[in-house]
């Protein structure tokens, strides 16, 4: 579990169910035990696991004792607020917001989208400076690490361009001083990647959710406070606004590049879709790509807590945006161009065929209409599964094909040694699988029809069984049911009735008690035979021990009156006397 990550993995709350596997565009995700956890080399920090985890197992990495740390300080702080603040945050007046967050104790609050204006001017002189080839935005964080990291052929796309929160980083230290630190707070978790990455710059980034916990934790209501005169520092932002919706960059540039190429893409799958196979030195054209990790943009960024309508979040974006063409071809004010700093990479061995084919084997897809490609296991395909498990990033179990042969493999093992004869139906009463303990049992006809139609899949139960009407009570209650000394033709049956799936199906074992019978009274038998030999032994030497008693005593009775003689008595008297003289 690495934590120091801006996402990671409570593996004692993952319930392996591998849906952050199914739905990682970039499949960085590693599987062990059961447990998933965030491959650092291969995540984009896009957040999509953190939002679809049913368990809530995927964490942010939690930053609140350093944003603290650095409330303490004598340094001033100021605060980068994200423009899409307003649809996380409604009802909440502009004056409202910031004279609660600089309660919290930060110095004062400046608009993230005074960055983005500056980027606007940045591409707009890149653009028209440059000829033709495939230019990619790089305002989205999330968009460089899947780009640098998986998708390394068109990493010299990426324009060289600050994101619009590096670039307003830069903005309030040229006015405020390079000694103050700065905090963001948005929608985005991959903003932590730039604030590792580019520590000078910027302090910390926080999310709605970590500010809304800040006002509580402080008692803070900004709904409550009086509407004041505060306005943003150092300026109102206007047409960087736009940045949260997507289209909203290419927006801001208007007519400016009317001879450019230009489309929004929103989402890393369409992203990649959009790129693969295309060489963007090989055209004639000039090609701008606005590229949003989150579909619809910033607005739907994984640490949103509010969920509204999607369109109606678009409109209270663009209510907030303030037109002013004169101020869109404005000059730079700060460094934007700058060189990009990009992840160290680790590299991947290339798998071979003969490598795949033999980790498929391992799960049993030994010929080509074995790999079902079903995407159980979270991956597109069995050889995209087969080279992650080559990797170490996944584990057999994962194979939801796999797994179920072996279920069923053991559950026909079980019930093929079953002693007992055992039945499973379906809500309809037809037969889903039996042993041939359970076919014997009810005559030749139907042994027969078992070795034509394997384990009678399909047959009626009514058709075999003269007491269906206790599966029908037991299907329909869902209670386990048990019924000794049940009448089938000459037999004595034992039933017990269990759910497997309540309402559609149950099981039966079924034992034959006339044996059972038999053998009870044999020991009954034999048990009586071996008591009338026991009493009779006893009775005879009770006999002997009476008579031996008789004897004894007539002996015993014989030698006391000999001693009882007046010639003893006088013996007796003389003897005392001899011992009285000593």
């Amino acid at each position: 579990m690495d934590q120091n990550y801006p996402i990671y993995t409570a593996q004692v709350e993952c319930q392996d169910c591998y849906k952050c596997v199914r739905e990682c565009p970039v499949k960085a995700i590693k599987v062990n035990d059961g447990h998933a956890s965030i491959i650092p080399d291969l995540c984009t920090s896009c957040g999509h696991c953190v939002v679809v985890c049913p368990v809530k197992a995927k964490k942010i990495r939690d930053d609140f004792s350093r944003v603290e740390l650095l409330l303490s300080q004598n340094t001033k702080t100021y605060v980068s607020l994200a423009p899409s603040w307003v649809t996380e945050f409604k009802g909440i007046e502009k004056s409202q917001m910031i004279a609660a967050i600089k309660r919290l104790g930060f110095t004062d609050v400046s608009e993230t989208a005074l960055g983005a204006q500056e980027v606007t001017a940045g591409y707009l002189k890149l653009l028209h400076n440059s000829g033709p080839g495939l230019y990619i935005s790089s305002a989205c964080p999330s968009v460089v690490e899947l780009i640098s990291k998986h998708m390394s052929t068109h990493k010299e796309n990426i324009c060289n361009i600050l994101s619009p929160l590096l670039a307003h980083t830069n903005l309030l230290r040229n006015k405020y001083g390079n000694d103050i630190n700065i905090v963001f707070f948005g929608p985005c978790i991959a903003k932590k990647i730039e604030a590792d990455r580019y520590p000078e710059k910027l302090n910390l980034a926080l999310t709605f959710q970590d500010l809304k916990q800040l006002f509580e934790e402080h008692e803070i209501y900004p709904a409550t406070l009086p509407l004041l005169q505060d306005n943003f520092i150092p300026y109102t932002a206007e047409e960087g606004s736009l940045y949260p919706i997507d289209g909203g960059m290419l927006q801001t540039m208007g007519q400016d590049i009317e001879d450019i190429e230009t489309l929004t893409i929103s989402g890393l799958e369409h992203l990649q879709y959009y790129l693969k196979g295309f060489n963007g030195r090989d055209t004639d054209r000039k090609i701008f790509i606005e590229a949003l990790a989150c579909r619809g943009g910033c607005i739907n960024g994984p640490c949103r807590s509010v969920k509204s309508s999607g369109l109606k979040d678009r409109f209270t974006i663009k209510e907030t945006y303030q037109e002013n063409r004169d101020a869109i071809l404005r000059q730079n004010s700060v460094q934007v161009l700058e060189k990009l700093r990009f992840p160290k990479l680790k590299s991947y061995a290339k798998q071979t065929d003969e490598k795949i084919k033999k980790a498929l084997a391992k799960v049993g897809k030994v010929n080509p209409d074995d790999e079902l490609n079903c995407g159980g296991c979270g991956y597109d395909t069995c050889r995209l599964f087969a080279e992650a498990l080559l990797k170490g990033n996944a584990e057999p179990a994962m194979c939801v094909s796999l797994m179920r042969k072996k279920a069923l493999n053991k559950a026909n093992a079980i019930l093929r040694c079953m002693p007992s004869a055992a039945v499973i139906v379906d809500s309809s009463m037809k037969i889903i699988e039996c042993n041939k303990h359970f076919a014997e049992m009810f005559g030749e006809d139907t042994l027969q029809l078992y070795e034509i139609l394997p384990s009678l899949k399909g047959a009626y139960l009514e058709k075999i069984v003269p007491f269906t009407n206790l599966f029908r009570t037991a299907m329909r209650t869902g209670e386990d049911l048990f019924r000794e000394n049940l009448r089938a033709s000459d037999k004595l049956l034992h039933l017990t009735l269990f759910t497997i799936e309540p309402g559609q199906v149950i099981g039966g074992i079924i034992q034959d008690a006339s044996e059972i019978e038999m053998k009870r009274e044999e020991i009954a038998s034999k048990a009586n035979v071996i008591l009338r030999k026991n009493l009779n032994t006893v009775q005879g030497v009770a006999k002997l021990l009476g008579e031996h008693m008789a004897d004894t005593e007539i002996l015993l009775r014989s030698i006391a009156k000999g001693f009882n003689t007046p010639e003893n008595a006088t013996q007796v008297v003389a003897v005392k006397r001899e011992h009285q003289d000593e």
